[in-house]
């Protein structure tokens, strides 16, 4: 991903989309690793390297709901960001959305980091959790609403897999970004911790 690209929606992205999820309080399995370029300097600026996002429901796209779920980089860090809500229709959380931080990504350049998450989607907080794996850590261990009310305007989910970077402003002194991606994985209810990693770190691909 590149400052000089087309911008797309806007925005300057690489990104490989999930199947839309249309049920209430679905469980879900992520599993992918990520290697960093080692010109993935440090920025102050935002970038999404998985995310779920929301697809409203009566096809309004102008109404914004805040991303569900960002896996992000900013500032030589990785960090999460997690929204929910059980009102209806859905309120514009930007305001609300819980921000975590996972650790520096500095010493991962030119190695593969293994992600995997646990993720039930529902708008009650009593109901729905987040878990985080970075290789064999547990490094989020979130409970609460994850995603909108089943019976909002925006319910609907799909996750996103690679590189968007909404605010490349014209002063910003990084041209590009690079990160590799291998193994990617989704699993349902049915699948745990030791099938996804298993999955994703057999044969990495060598660069």
């Amino acid at each position: 991903m590149r400052k000089t690209d087309v911008d797309v929606y806007g925005a300057k992205r690489a990104e490989l989309l999930a199947p839309l999820e249309r049920g209430k309080e679905i469980e879900r399995w992520y599993a992918f690793s990520t290697l960093l370029n080692s010109d993935y300097v440090y920025s102050s600026y935002p970038e999404s390297f998985f995310q779920v996002h929301t697809s409203p429901a009566d096809g309004n796209w102008n109404r914004y709901v805040t991303t569900p779920i960002s896996l992000q980089t900013i500032k030589g860090r990785y960090r999460i960001t997690i929204a929910g809500s059980n009102e209806v229709p859905s309120p514009n959380l930007d305001h609300e959305k819980l921000v975590l931080d996972i650790g520096d990504y500095s010493a991962d350049f030119g190695l593969w980091s293994d992600w995997v998450l646990h993720i039930k989607y529902s708008g009650d907080a009593d109901v729905g959790f987040l878990k985080l794996w970075k290789g064999e850590d547990l490094v989020i261990n979130y409970s609460g609403a994850v995603g909108y009310a089943a019976d909002s305007l925006d319910h609907k989910t799909y996750a996103k897999f690679g590189l968007y970077r909404w605010n490349w402003q014209e002063d910003d002194p990084v041209e590009s970004r690079i990160m590799y991606y291998d193994r990617i994985r989704v699993g349902n209810k049915f699948a745990d911790f030791e099938k996804m990693n298993a999955d994703i770190t057999a044969n990495h691909s060598d660069f």
